[in-house]
């Protein structure tokens, strides 16, 4: 059999435009420095000359990006490298510096056992709060949540106050820094969760390893504690349990309610039939109040502004 040849001849044309190609990419910095790290000569960008081209076009899509939200990559926060590896030349997508940046204020997320925040909240701390217009009971707040992050106590904080007035988004900052700082972190929404044990019922195994999850995370974050709809299950067999096995085993536990103290026993003490079951409310309040400090959260709501 007669061997098939794969030589492609270029015309004249072509060959004049590709000498044209080299003669412009050889000029640019990009490549210049391609050849010093790599000890590589003008023959060998001659035989690779529009992979380099596309390379040096790549890399300016990058000149003055100042963040991913204005990225003009293909593939966002991604760049093509070119590479030597034994005298071949390889290519290669990596990550930008802005991508690597992002995914290093995220590593913390891999910390939290349960997490009901939103997404963009996970660069929140307490130090990305804008302090100068709150008030002063505000302040007070921001920094006893400081002091106690720096010398964690076995008593997290019951947040109180109207809806809007930033509760939950204080938590988020608090839960972020504890992750932070190494430990496991579980931020539950208190009605969310209550809803996702009930589609647990006939699975006991997923509804315990929820359960279990809520019990022995390093801090447990509990929002919107009140909302819940009242049953004898939902206050006995989970909120009291979550909250006894905490407090026996010294696990700190934060919360926040638009009920005080006084408010959220009332709401535990009527169970779904109407029936008063005081004994229990006081149950359950009295391992809530052996668990966080109570601190008000004032202020105008947040979410009209």
């Amino acid at each position: 059999m007669k061997p098939i040849s794969l030589t492609v001849t270029l015309t004249k044309e072509q060959l004049q435009a590709r000498q044209l190609l080299l003669n412009q990419v050889i000029e640019f910095d990009e490549v210049k420095e391609f050849q010093k790290t790599f000890g590589v000569d003008d023959e060998f960008i001659a035989q690779y000359v529009q992979r380099f081209s596309n390379w040096v076009q790549n890399r300016r899509l990058c000149d003055g990006c100042t963040g991913l939200h204005m990225c003009r990559q293909s593939t966002k926060g991604a760049t093509l490298e070119l590479l030597m590896d034994d005298d071949v030349l390889t290519t290669e997508i990596s990550k930008c510096r802005y991508t690597r940046e992002e995914e290093e204020k995220k590593s913390h997320l891999s910390q939290f056992v349960i997490s009901d925040m939103p997404e963009h909240w996970a660069t929140l701390t307490l130090a990305s709060l804008e302090l100068d217009q709150e008030s002063d009971d505000y302040l007070l707040l921001v920094d006893a949540f400081t002091r106690w992050l720096r010398q964690p106590d076995a008593k997290g904080f019951y947040l109180y106050g109207h809806p809007g007035v930033g509760k939950t988004y204080l938590l988020g900052c608090v839960a972020n820094m504890v992750a932070k700082s190494g430990k496991t972190v579980a931020f539950v929404h208190v009605p969310s969760l209550i809803s996702k044990l009930k589609g647990y019922l006939d699975s006991r195994d997923e509804l315990n390893q929820l359960l279990e999850k809520c019990k022995k995370a390093d801090v447990l974050f509990m929002d919107d504690l009140g909302a819940e709809s009242v049953t004898s299950w939902v206050r006995d067999e989970v909120l009291l349990t979550i909250l006894n096995d905490r407090l026996e085993h010294k696990r700190p536990t934060w919360f926040s309610s638009n009920e005080d103290f006084k408010t959220l026993r009332q709401h535990y003490t009527y169970n779904q039939k109407g029936e008063k079951e005081e004994m229990k409310a006081i149950r359950i309040m009295e391992r809530i109040s052996a668990l966080a400090v109570e601190r008000k959260l004032s202020g105008t709501n947040r979410r009209k502004e």
